[in-house]
């Protein structure tokens, strides 16, 4: 589904995709597409002239975060996390492609994502949000977009506990499965976001063109929000790792005590 948001003479005007062709130019422009195909990305490159490589990009939703620089406009792949159904929580990663042009932000995505519709909902609710320029408005989605991942790694927390006080007290042959589980859930996580934390440390030198000196520092917070992300992902990686050490040693001490019996009825019996 392709939706359009248009400023025009201070007010937003939201349409579909016919308004692409009205005669009259908006002073910004915010382009939201999901589910996408190469018949969805013609039309959008033809009539923003976006770089072929960036398009062919958006039909693979497979990439890393990254930034590129294609002169005409900004090419920006970003990640978000959801929390999956299930125990141990399975963690759920969302990409999004972001072209930047000084009047015309427009997002890819292959499905409807709680935070861009959250921003979207926002920006008519508060029209001052972009007024100076879409710079911030591409700040909101980015914020939106990290922000999410936060309840997600609570949750992991929540089942790290949980995980934590069953080796302890009860370890299970299950348990394993679910530590070395969230354990490559937490790899994939420091992955995505390690690449993510360049991405935002280039962007406010490589996007002089389309983001202002007044929202560098915005972008700068961010960075910040994704260090912080770093931080909690190591932390729980070293968690998983004591809990992981806790129910080897808890299994080890069973282990002895069975063979503890085992040998005074052997000794019993001979």
């Amino acid at each position: 589904m392709l939706r359009i948001m248009d400023r025009i003479q201070g007010s937003w005007i939201v349409g579909a995709e016919d308004r692409l062709h009205t005669t009259a130019v908006p002073e910004l422009r915010w382009v939201d597409l999901d589910q996408q195909t190469p018949e969805n990305m013609r039309p959008l490159a033809q009539r923003f002239g976006l770089h072929p490589l960036a398009v062919e990009d958006c039909l693979h939703f497979d990439q890393r975060p990254k930034l590129e620089d294609y002169t005409e406009h900004l090419f920006l792949v970003l990640h978000t996390f959801a929390a999956g159904n299930g125990e141990p929580v399975s963690v759920v990663v969302h990409e999004i492609h972001c072209f930047l042009q000084p009047q015309t932000l427009i997002t890819v995505h292959e499905k409807r994502l709680v935070a861009v519709d959250a921003v979207w909902d926002r920006v008519i609710q508060e029209p001052e949000l972009v007024s100076t320029g879409l710079e911030f408005l591409l700040h909101a989605l980015c914020d939106a977009l990290i922000d999410a991942a936060f309840p997600v790694l609570d949750r992991v927390s929540e089942t790290i506990e949980h995980l934590e006080k069953a080796v302890l007290w009860h370890p299970k042959r299950h348990d394993l499965a679910r530590i070395f589980h969230l354990k490559t859930q937490l790899s994939n996580l420091r992955r995505i976001v390690t690449a993510q934390r360049d991405v935002f440390s280039q962007l406010p030198r490589h996007g002089t063109l389309v983001i202002g000196a007044s929202a560098t520092l915005y972008f700068r917070d961010i960075y910040d929000h994704v260090l912080r992300l770093c931080e909690q992902i190591d932390l729980h990686r070293d968690l998983l790792g004591n809990v992981l050490e806790a129910y080897l040693s808890a299994t080890a001490n069973r282990t002895n005590e069975t063979m503890k019996h085992l040998t005074v009825l052997s000794a019993v019996f001979l």
